[in-house]
């Protein structure tokens, strides 16, 4: 069986690792390594106040679902008919799109929304609880561009929500259903979803922790993660997805072909290497390599 990485690159991996999660207080992690069909998975701590981080919990993708919200877009414009580019400006699709600017509004294309170079800055205070995607065009018009348009990169998720609407409006499906329809199934990404209950499966428990004005950690404190909280952003990090289906999907992305094609293994699974770990044992050697097939 090929490895992406041998025990002792792990280790010192692992130290690395632990390190940052000990500087940033993070409760669990887990990491995914993909080379070409193969790939390691390397868990830590915890999921929740009482389960540990396995190859099957499900983590928040957060801003990385940007990358699902493209590809999907993309899709949707090449399967138009007649096909469109990415540069299609954004109201021939979508007629009530409004800006400040009224030269960005009337040029914005697909790719300036997708490339972050409106002139729209974050405004991530918008992912409140209440917050719905169906607010987003009429708020839109509304919010001041800091920058020039196509002046410079300037990073704006608010507009992956936009890029959702996008695919609806092209479509005619809801955007999670397109997405699990073209994208999810067609992999095999049973994790993959943009909602969750406490009976669908293992989910790690999200929280991010408050930083004071001084830059320093308040100690034990944690918040919500307020994307978890709005019935929006699903264009923008609402996706969550487990370690097994991000090697998948990472595979698709380097090689082009699905990782799960092998017939002559249950499912067409590849084989992968999976490091498990909590606080109370040290990093596995080799006799604890866990062989999934």
């Amino acid at each position: 069986m090929s490895s992406v990485i041998d025990d002792e690159f792990a280790i010192r991996l692992e130290q690395e690792i632990q390190r940052c999660l000990a500087d940033w207080k993070i409760r669990g992690a887990s990491v995914t390594i993909v080379q070409h069909d193969s790939h390691n998975i390397l868990t830590f701590g915890q999921r929740d106040e009482h389960s540990p981080v396995t190859p099957s919990t499900r983590f928040a993708l957060a801003s990385s679902s940007k990358l699902i919200t493209a590809l999907l877009l993309v899709r949707a414009l090449a399967s138009s008919s007649p096909p469109l580019p990415v540069s299609t400006p954004i109201n021939t699709i979508l007629p009530s799109f409004r800006l400040a600017n009224p030269l960005a509004e009337a040029e914005c294309t697909v790719e300036d929304i997708l490339s972050h170079r409106t002139g729209l800055p974050g405004y991530d205070e918008m992912f409140e609880p209440g917050y719905v995607m169906g607010e987003l065009v009429e708020r839109l018009a509304t919010l001041e561009l800091s920058g020039g348009f196509r002046e410079r990169h300037q990073y704006n998720s608010i507009l992956f929500d936009l890029a959702a609407m996008l695919v609806e409006k092209l479509t005619g499906q809801a955007f999670d259903v397109y997405a699990h329809e073209q994208l999810f199934q067609p992999l095999g990404l049973t994790s993959a979803t943009f909602y969750h209950t406490a009976d669908q499966g293992e989910f790690a428990k999200s929280s991010w922790q408050r930083v004071d004005q001084n830059g320093e950690g308040d100690e034990g404190r944690w918040i919500e993660y307020g994307i978890e909280r709005c019935q929006g952003a699903i264009g923008t990090g609402r996706l969550w997805i487990d370690s097994n289906d991000m090697a998948s999907f990472l595979s698709y992305l380097s090689t082009g072909s699905y990782l799960k094609q092998d017939s002559s293994r249950p499912n067409g699974s590849k084989r992968s290497r999976v490091y498990q770990n909590t606080p109370k044992l040290s990093f596995p050697v080799r006799s604890r390599v866990q062989l999934v097939v």
